[in-house]
């Protein structure tokens, strides 16, 4: 809650200046803005709060000697961490929960709102863009989805020694859904021999073509990647491939949520050294550093290697992982040594 707290504060700050001067915005405006953030927040912050609760409970079940107590009856170290370990997965699927069917639409809500607040209008229109299918390429300077038309479109078709053959270009294209055609305003179509010389162009008022491609897809979406579903990920990656778009960011955000919501749990193992540990203030202290570290490298190498596959020096599942597998190896090196002393 002290995470999301001054997320809301110090956001509010750095924003108000770009909020629209009206004096007449409501106060309920303000209000969903930071509402519909929260689960995104709750998403950031249940590692930390899985990392905070396991390493307090077991320092004061440690110092107050309840520790030693549980031990004495036979009980052992796991037997003792238990419930950190079941409340670890009760965290993880409420972070897979969220993360899949809360998030999507809430951010979506608070991008409007927000627009709202800086006196915009929500993107209802797609900038320059441009998409393949089988041997065709696609561009256009923006998309309308509400009027469903293109504007400065253009088309380019190459056969299979990827040498054009012919380009159409348009000042629209705007769809006639009952066809599902495109219709073409005016179009030039300038043909091309096996050589890519031009050979004739044609001159017509109105034209149809077919574009195997959804009007959803081409919608200007202001969320991040990290904001969206698996589901919409996995579509937009399916779709790219596909029409051969960089989807390399859809990619790797898709394997990071995916490995992300394994973190609560990963990060509880943390307060399984304290069922080993003394109660000496010397090695709470030691312990509590050690935890700190811990938590703060997972965030450094998580950031680092999506850094690293965005910009395609590592694989996306590699990056993905990474810093799970090494915060598992800290783990278990530090249980070890743990119970060995």
């Amino acid at each position: 809650m002290l995470s999301i707290f001054l997320f809301v504060l110090f956001d509010f700050l750095h924003e108000s200046r770009s909020f629209s001067k009206q004096a007449s915005l409501p106060i309920w405006l303000f209000l969903k803005v930071y509402l519909f953030q929260i689960p995104t927040l709750l998403c950031q912050s249940l590692p930390i709060a899985a990392l905070l609760a396991s390493v307090s409970t077991m320092i004061l079940l440690s110092r107050s000697n309840e520790i030693t107590a549980m031990r004495s009856f036979g009980m052992s170290a796991f037997a003792i961490s238990k419930p950190l370990l079941i409340g670890g997965v009760i965290l993880t699927l409420t972070m897979a929960f969220i993360g899949e069917f809360i998030q999507p639409e809430a951010a979506k809500k608070a991008y409007e709102y927000k627009q709202k607040l800086k006196g915009r209008k929500s993107k209802a229109v797609s900038g320059f863009g441009w998409f393949k299918q089988k041997n065709t390429f696609v561009n256009y300077k923006r998309f309308d989805p509400q009027k469903k038309e293109f504007k400065l479109f253009s088309l380019y078709q190459h056969n299979n020694d990827f040498k054009i053959v012919k380009i159409i270009k348009s000042s629209s294209a705007k769809l006639d859904e009952p066809l599902n055609k495109w219709n073409l305003l005016n179009p030039q179509i300038s043909y091309f021999d096996d050589n890519s010389e031009l050979v004739s162009v044609d001159h017509r008022k109105t034209m149809q073509i077919h574009l195997d491609i959804r009007t959803e897809q081409l919608i200007s979406d202001s969320r991040l990647s990290s904001e969206k579903s698996l589901r919409e990920l996995d579509g937009i990656i399916n779709v790219g491939m596909k029409t051969g778009q960089n989807v390399r960011q859809e990619l790797v955000d898709f394997h990071n949520k995916i490995s992300f919501f394994f973190a609560p749990i990963l990060i509880v193992f943390l307060g399984l050294r304290f069922a080993y540990g003394s109660n000496r203030n010397v090695e709470t202290v030691r312990g509590i550093l050690f935890a700190l570290a811990v938590g703060a490298s997972y965030w450094l190498i998580f950031s680092a290697f999506r850094a690293f596959a965005l910009q395609g020096n590592v694989s996306p599942i590699f990056s993905a992982w990474f810093a799970n597998i090494i915060i598992v190896l800290l783990i278990t090196y530090d249980f070890k040594s743990s119970r060995s002393s």
